[in-house]
């Protein structure tokens, strides 16, 4: 949606995104932890999906958001709101540009 202006980043934030897709119908789901899944059985047929090594979920945030012309701030968690940032927002939050509907 284009929304976010400045995301706030922890750098202690060390997920990666990782792509499930079955190679029988062309199926794929995005999950982001911090190691990566087991293959599973494709909800729609059944076949085995591949799992790929997956992105750092940072660079992945960078990638978007460059794309849509936000900016990125990467706060230390040894700063007292880096640290604040890691325990109450899981490490990432944004000042949006305009409101969201929800």
């Amino acid at each position: 949606m284009g929304a976010v202006d400045t995301l706030l980043l922890s750098e202690g934030l060390k997920k990666k995104r990782f792509t499930m897709e079955c190679a029988n119908c062309g199926w794929k789901q995005t999950v982001t932890s911090d190691k990566k899944p087991d293959a599973i059985r494709c909800p729609a047929c059944g076949g085995l999906t591949v799992v790929d090594d997956g992105k750092d979920l940072v660079d992945d945030f960078y990638d978007e958001v460059e794309r849509t012309g936000g900016k990125i701030e990467l706060i230390s968690v040894d700063s007292e709101e880096g640290e604040m940032l890691m325990k109450a927002f899981g490490g990432i939050a944004a000042i949006l540009r305009y409101k969201v509907a929800t």
